[in-house]
Parts: C-alpha cells; sequence; structure tokens
C-alpha cells in the first residue's frame, strides 16, 4: 500500500483523538505510557505502536510477537509493571489473556491506570470483552477502557473508534434478517440472535458509507452492504499495480457520482453513526438467496465443545 506525508498525520490526529489520547500540539507534562507486542511490519503495530507515541510525545513498551504468544501474560504484566495506560491488540489477543493465563499469574496484577483498550484486526466478539473483564477485574481493569476499532492498511491503519457511549456497544441481531441484509434487533436469549459490536464513529473528516455493492447504492440505516471509505487517510493506492488500484480505490456511488471511496471489501452496517462489521465480501456465503457469514459459524461451532480451541 502507498501511503505518502499526508497520510500519517492524518489518521494518526484522527486515531489520538478516537483514542482518548487528548493530544492538542502541545507539550505535555505527563506522557502517555503504552505496550505493544505487535509486529512493526503490521499497520497497527507500525502506527500504533512506534508512530502514535513519536505523534504524542508519549512512550511505547515495545514486546515482541513470540515472546507474547509463549506466555500471553507476560502482556498483562508489562502493563502493570510500567503503569501503562493504553494497549492494542486483535481479539485472539485479549482472548488468549483469559484462556491461557492461571489466576495465580494474575494474582500480583495491577491494571487500574489502563484507560484504553483497544480491540481491532480481528472481528471484535462481545464474548470475549466480557470475559477479559470479568477475569481482569480483581486487577483493576475497568470495561469501560475497552475501545474497539476498525481500520485497515489502505486507510492507513484507522477508521473508526471512539464511540458517543461509555461503554462498548452490543447489539444483538436476528440471523434470519442478517442473512436478507437487514439488522434486526432480537432478544440475547434467542438462539437466533447474533451478538455485533460496534466500532465507534469515523472521525478527523473521513467518511464512511455503507453501499451495496451490485448497485452501488448508499444503503440506508440498519441495512448491510460494503462499507467504503474517502478521506485524507486513504492510501494512494498499491504498489505499481494500476489495476487492482483502479478496482479498490476509485469506487463512486451510482446514483450521486459521490467519489472516489476506497471499497473496503468488508460488510457491515450504519446505526446512529455507529459502524458494525459483519463479515468479508469474498467471505460471503450464498444458499438460495441466503447470506451466511464465515466468522459468524466458526464462533457458533468452537462453542459446542471445549475440545475445539477458539480462534483456530
Amino acid at each position: 500500500v502507498v501511503l505518502n506525508h499526508s497520510n500519517y498525520p492524518h489518521n494518526l490526529a484522527g486515531m489520538c483523538a478516537a483514542w482518548r489520547l487528548g493530544f492538542d500540539g502541545s507539550p505535555i507534562d505527563d506522557p502517555t505510557i503504552g505496550v505493544s507486542w505487535l509486529p512493526n511490519f503490521h499497520d497497527l503495530g507500525f502506527v500504533g505502536g512506534v508512530l502514535a507515541p513519536l505523534y504524542i510525545g508519549g512512550t511505547m513498551v515495545l514486546l515482541s510477537r513470540s515472546s507474547f504468544f509463549m506466555r500471553p501474560i507476560r502482556w498483562m504484566q508489562a502493563m502493570s509493571k510500567y503503569r501503562a495506560e493504553i494497549s492494542a491488540a486483535p481479539n485472539l489477543g485479549y482472548h488468549l489473556c483469559v484462556k491461557r493465563t492461571s489466576e495465580a499469574e494474575r494474582a500480583g496484577l495491577d491494571l487500574s491506570h489502563w484507560k484504553v483498550a483497544v480491540n481491532g484486526g480481528d472481528p471484535v466478539d462481545a464474548a470475549t470483552l466480557d470475559s477479559f473483564a470479568e477475569t481482569f477485574a480483581p486487577a483493576g481493569f475497568a470495561p469501560e477502557a475497552f475501545l474497539p476499532a476498525y481500520g485497515l492498511a489502505e486507510a492507513t491503519l484507522a477508521v473508526t473508534g471512539g464511540s458517543a457511549s461509555p461503554m462498548p456497544v452490543i447489539r444483538h441481531i436476528d440471523r434470519r434478517a442478517l442473512g436478507e441484509d437487514r439488522a434486526v434487533d432480537a432478544v440475547a436469549e434467542n438462539p437466533e440472535a447474533a451478538p455485533v459490536v460496534g466500532c465507534g464513529r469515523p472521525g478527523g473528516g473521513q467518511e464512511v458509507v455503507v453501499v451495496d455493492p451490485d448497485t452501488r447504492r448508499r444503503c440506508s440505516d440498519d441495512e448491510v452492504g460494503e462499507i467504503w471509505v474517502a478521506g485524507p487517510s486513504v492510501a494512494q493506492g498499491y504498489w505499481r499495480k494500476p489495476a487492482d488500484t483502479a478496482r479498490t480505490f476509485s469506487a463512486f456511488l451510482a446514483d450521486t457520482g459521490q467519489g472516489p471511496f476506497l471499497r473496503t471489501g468488508d460488510r457491515g452496517f450504519l446505526h446512529d453513526g455507529e459502524l458494525f462489521i459483519v463479515g468479508r465480501c469474498q467471505d460471503l456465503i450464498t444458499i438460495d438467496g441466503t447470506h451466511y457469514y464465515p466468522n459468524d459459524i466458526e464462533m457458533t461451532v468452537q462453542a459446542c465443545d471445549p475440545v475445539l480451541l477458539a480462534g483456530r
């Protein structure tokens, strides 16, 4: 992905505002401290873990990816030791901290200073948010710290993050309606209910629209379609791939001609300005006109029996 010197500062400014880092361009007396185990060649690891602390004048403690996966408790120990306020990881990272840490390992932790726990890069699982908050509550972790977010390398990093709600927004959607590209609320206890987590709102002048990929017309609220993004954080294209660049970065709305937009390839819907992700366009399974999402199927199956390992 080709990114220029205007993409990075724009995305960092919007991201720091959404992640509640409070950067206003002036020197800060109390620098923000963070911890990251994400690889530096990954967009979240590089932009969030390397460039963001440089941008705000903060400090980032870097762990290796392998050291985290060998012993996930090391992430929590670093957060406790350095009294870090922010960290970001995909959903799998939080899940492993629940499943592969012991009560004895967690006993000496102090996570009371953890203000922002960004969850992005994977589909955000409501059950993981609940289990992590419950598991690490004795260490002082507050569920209000969770900040589900959505982004991709083609938009530098962050697209949405930060919500009007102090807690993560979780909706239970009727699976049958979802198969018809509609987000209809369902009772949580209903077997047909699928929990979806809001990934925040767009910021920094970026525009997010949900579009019917066939008609290329804007969808209404609670109507599922492809997520399109426009704004100063959108990359210039793909390196030496003009055909792929034209296909992905030059989308226009059929009815208004508005554009160009970045076609993310992700499916989701908007509700009161909050973005919800439901799957990938290329993964979509259609049977007799009804859509099915592999990530929803996988989470359903892995919950059937403890012998099935999550995320595998």
